[in-house]
């Protein structure tokens, strides 16, 4: 896959190679791209309010608003970046492992390398998603963030972008856990379960707290 795999694909392309039966673009990569287009919306909300003064009271609130749409915006397209470049990430640490899971363990010197080498990926393979979560949550802070001060017309995207971004994190907990199910060391392994707890409850808490701005949307 990772000799094929394009960011030059179409949506179609990409939808249709994982609805099919290659493991990859697998759950990880789709949390990726989820997450990809949460920042987007953050993105897209924030450029919209920049310049904007039809919703501000005053030249000194146009300015406080604008430098926080402008800060959203730059750190948006950063995490939109990285999410990006983890599609292929988890694309090749799932074939890292997916190597080491084929290693020969004829011999007990085989089979000991085989499960230093599984170890060492599974490792990998959770690092990914952990670390996409982190970026999902900081997303969701800037859903936060832009909600109050952004454009008033576009204030349905900034929830959207917080639901994106919310299932990104919750969907790459899931990769993160199913790589510790391979890692018999709690060194490594407890800490990370620590973490996955706090990011999630943080992104329920976080994608509330956005969407209590959109209450009166349909009102």
């Amino acid at each position: 896959m990772s000799a094929e795999f394009s960011f030059d694909w179409t949506l179609d392309e990409f939808l249709t190679r994982a609805a099919s039966s290659a493991p990859t673009p697998g759950g990880g990569s789709i949390a990726a791209y989820t997450a990809a287009m949460g920042f987007a919306m953050l993105c897209m909300v924030a450029n919209l309010s920049i310049g904007r003064k039809k919703d501000r009271e005053s030249t000194e609130e146009t300015t406080m608003y604008e430098g926080e749409a402008r800060r959203v915006l730059r750190e948006a397209d950063a995490g939109a970046a990285r999410a990006k470049e983890g599609v292929a990430a988890d694309i090749r640490v799932f074939e890292d492992y997916m190597r080491a899971y084929k290693l020969p363990r004829k011999t007990p010197e085989e089979a000991a390398t085989r499960r230093q080498e599984l170890d060492a990926a599974a490792r990998a393979a959770a690092q990914v998603p952990l670390s996409l979560a982190r970026d999902c949550a900081a997303g969701l802070r800037l859903a936060v963030a832009l909600a109050p001060v952004g454009n008033k017309g576009a204030l349905s995207d900034v929830g959207v972008a917080a639901c994106l971004l919310d299932s990104a994190l919750q969907s790459a907990i899931l990769s993160v856990d199913i790589n510790l199910g391979e890692i018999s060391d709690p060194t490594f392994t407890e800490p990370i379960r620590q973490e996955r707890e706090k990011l999630l409850r943080e992104s329920e808490a976080l994608r509330a707290e956005t969407l209590r701005y959109m209450a009166h949307l349909s009102q």
